[in-house]
């Protein structure tokens, strides 16, 4: 019978290797300076960026003037002008990343009939950012595309204002189509089409595993939780992005996960 005793740790690791055992160095790296990377600023490069924006509002421009614009300054001549507003601007990101082809967006938290906003995002992405702002014709400019969420049963926060994506796809790539899937309807896939390159970029803003309730989106009936919808969700994803791989063509998937 062993004994009941349990002896406490060593209070030094102990050696399980010879240390007269010779052990070769392993080989050393080469050095990559910048300019060993892929430039960015080649033509023949496709440039994608994926961001979860956690509400897309922040990054639009007021709908109306703040009251503030209609206030008389009272404050003495010298004193400095109120600063810009924090954050910067969808096209200013666009910018900074040296206008990508596509950028997709995530959980952008907008609601199917809120076309007001859908609008505000289509100005705010080609809204030059200054007098300076060189718009290079179409290589500048973008086109907005949204799969937002028509779920009734399990998309129903914040007045519906919950996921949803956004494609900014910029207007100098051939012809892209976008389309939703008939399997989601969350607004969490959106699928960009370029036949002429023969690739297909998917937006996906992925479920999140929780042991809430899922209803089905027709009838409303709880058929099973989040866990179950989510390992759903990757094997129909998987399988659309086999039909396009069938067919020869590159896919595309910057996913991020849902919290």
């Amino acid at each position: 019978m062993p004994s009941p005793e349990v002896s406490p740790p060593p209070l030094k690791r102990r050696r399980i290797s010879d240390p007269k055992m010779h052990h070769p160095s392993p080989p050393s790296l080469p050095s990559i300076s910048a300019h060993d990377l892929p430039s960015t600023s080649t033509d023949d490069s496709l440039h994608i960026y994926s961001w979860n924006i956690n509400g897309i509002n922040p990054f639009l421009p007021p709908s109306t003037p703040p009251i503030t614009n209609f206030l008389k300054p009272t404050s003495a001549p010298n004193t400095l002008p109120n600063p810009a507003p924090p954050g910067p601007s969808l096209r200013a990101n666009l910018k900074r990343w040296k206008w990508p082809h596509i950028l997709c967006l995530q959980e952008v938290k907008i609601a199917p009939t809120d076309t007001q906003t859908q609008a505000s995002v289509r100005r705010a992405v080609n809204a030059p950012l200054d007098s300076a702002d060189d718009n290079d014709g179409d290589r500048h400019l973008y086109d907005a595309h949204f799969g937002l969420p028509r779920d009734k049963h399990n998309a129903t926060g914040f007045g519906g204002k919950v996921y949803g994506v956004c494609t900014l796809v910029r207007r100098d790539v051939p012809e892209p189509t976008t389309r939703t899937v008939g399997w989601d309807l969350e607004g969490r896939v959106l699928l960009v089409e370029i036949p002429g390159w023969s690739v297909m970029v998917a937006n996906v803003y992925a479920v999140n595993g929780t042991t809430n309730d899922y209803r089905d989106p027709a009838t409303g009936k709880v058929v099973g939780d989040r866990h179950d919808r989510k390992r759903i969700f990757h094997s129909l994803l998987r399988d659309e992005v086999r039909r396009y791989e069938d067919r020869g063509w590159d896919v595309v998937v910057p996913i991020l996960p849902a919290y």
